[in-house]
């Protein structure tokens, strides 16, 4: 016949397993609030760098420059350490900057971003998170 788990062994069972509940439970909630911190500050970082660009862009023409906005943009690349991960494209989806072949690797969603839209992607095979915004620029949207 079994004999049954005497008192220690049952208070020790029943320890373990609130034990392991309640760290579980710590551990996903833990997660949870890290990836959406992370996830809300990289947004915010995206919306910053796009806040750069049109100040640098609205200063130029400011200063009654006589470059065009390709000339500006490209500006912008050299001049920013983000400058190679912009990509502006009109509101058709012809991609006006970077005008090279592989600047096409970003798909434009079919949504309108009249507020910023963030998804994630794969780039050259490294994970990315995406912003599209409708803004305007040279007095046009993009």
């Amino acid at each position: 016949m079994m004999q049954s788990l005497s008192i220690r062994a049952k208070l020790t069972f029943w320890y373990l397993l609130v034990s392991a509940t309640a760290l579980l439970l710590f551990g996903i909630l833990s997660y949870s609030a890290l990836r959406y911190t992370l996830l809300k500050g990289k947004q915010a970082n995206l919306e910053h760098r796009e806040q750069r660009l049109l100040f640098f862009l609205a200063q130029s023409s400011d200063e009654h420059t006589i470059e065009s906005l390709s000339d500006q943009l490209q500006s912008y690349a050299v001049i920013a350490h983000e400058g190679n991960l912009l990509q502006i494209r009109d509101l058709q989806g012809t991609v006006l900057f970077p005008a090279t072949p592989e600047a096409a690797r970003l798909v434009a969603p079919k949504t309108n971003c009249g507020s910023p839209l963030f998804w994630d992607m794969r780039v050259d095979g490294h994970p990315t998170t995406v912003m599209c915004h409708v803004v305007e620029l040279g007095n046009r949207q993009v």
